[in-house]
């Protein structure tokens, strides 16, 4: 099965290696970023608007998205490498004095400070002190922290990633026999969510948020702590669109904010529903051949039939999909979409433009296929 990895053991990662790390995973700019978009030319990286200007000449050691016009960057100083933010002049209006940090969101971003995470606002002053071992960013008003008691467990630091689920799963660490509880506070510090044994948590999304409990088992909590309905599950994924796939005993489907299946777990891969389609594959009864993927509406009903070897989400109308060794662009009706010449690999479109090519010298396409710049070179 597609999830199965997660039950392996993962390892805490430096904050450069981190970051390194989540820009391989997927270079594009973030869904909810400011109008910016990334260049990495030569070890250095900036910004440039949507028609390909640099706005921002690549200078900073490696560059987040901007979020709420602040700009994440990391800059090394003498061995160690530190966060700061910057405006969209490239500018710093928080200087680079953070051991690490995330993006700002509802008005706060998290920050370390050595091995504690506190909340600063725009101008970088704290509003709620380092005082924890992990922070998340705030979404609904809520943002995850993890609190594990001094005296039981050695302080240590670690950020918690943000909205993409395979990114969370593959590199935020597990804490299976450990000491430690995940909690959410609001905007003014306050645990309004009291911590908890869970494993791990995820942030708030339509509403509801899952937790894993030390037993592995996913349950999803309204945002007074309770959980919203009796059911677990041994995967769970944010609600999105009014569903969230859920996978027991091996196969997955989507249920509603009641906890009942509106598709029924029939499935070996569940996406999230994006642009009224879930990115599905049918079960395997071979496990060297490869999936066969295809999507549904919310119906369950097949909109795009399983055929592809490898499909992802859809944005902007388009997917990235692979067929017969090849990757491609498909549009809503499953139909290839010709727009370049150039291999892809495998993100999609974001705020009108595309990152394509590979072997260091990718560049950006818009929606006719036109290059627009490089992304790196």
């Amino acid at each position: 099965m597609l999830q199965r990895f997660v039950l392996t053991c993962l390892c805490l990662l430096s904050p450069l290696a981190l970051a390194m790390a989540e820009r391989e995973l997927d270079p594009s700019k973030p869904k909810g970023a400011d109008s910016l978009f990334r260049v990495h030319y030569g070890d250095k990286w900036g910004f440039m608007l949507r028609d390909g200007q640099v706005v921002i000449p690549p200078q900073f050691d490696w560059a987040g998205a901007f979020f709420e016009q602040r700009g994440r960057v990391y800059v090394r100083k003498e061995t160690e490498m530190k966060v700061g933010y910057i405006d969209s002049t490239g500018q710093f209006v928080i200087e680079p004095t953070f051991d690490e940090g995330g993006d700002f969101r509802e008005g706060l971003a998290p920050v370390r400070v050595g091995k504690e995470w506190g909340f600063i606002d725009g101008q970088g002053r704290f509003v709620v002190p380092p005082t924890f071992q992990a922070a998340g960013e705030f979404h609904e008003g809520l943002a995850r922290v993890v609190y594990c008691p001094a005296q039981t467990m050695p302080r240590f630091g670690f950020p918690l990633l943000g909205d993409d689920f395979q990114r969370k799963l593959e590199l935020e660490p597990r804490f299976v026999g450990r000491n430690v509880r995940f909690g959410f506070i609001d905007r003014t510090g306050k645990m309004v969510i009291k911590p908890q044994p869970w494993e791990m948590a995820d942030d708030f999304s339509e509403g509801l948020a899952w937790v894993r409990g030390r037993d592995l088992k996913c349950r999803y909590i309204d945002r007074r702590g309770e959980f919203a309905f009796a059911q677990s599950f041994d995967l769970a994924q944010s609600f999105s669109e009014g569903l969230a796939s859920v996978t027991v005993g091996g196969s997955c489907g989507y249920i509603d904010k009641f906890g009942n299946y509106s598709i029924s777990a029939t499935f070996d891969y569940c996406g999230n529903f994006s642009e009224g389609l879930a990115v599905v594959s049918e079960p395997q009864t071979d496990d060297e051949a490869p999936p066969k993927m295809g999507a549904i509406d919310k119906s369950g009903r097949y909109v795009i039939p399983p055929r592809f070897n490898n499909l992802r989400d859809f944005s902007e109308g388009l997917a990235n999909a692979r067929r017969e060794g090849k990757r491609i662009f498909i549009d809503r009706a499953g139909k290839t979409v010709p727009l370049t010449d150039i291999p892809l690999d495998w993100w999609g479109f974001r705020d009108g433009l595309a990152i394509v090519g590979t072997g260091g010298k990718r560049v950006y396409i818009d929606r006719t296929g036109k290059v627009v710049a490089p992304f790196e070179k």
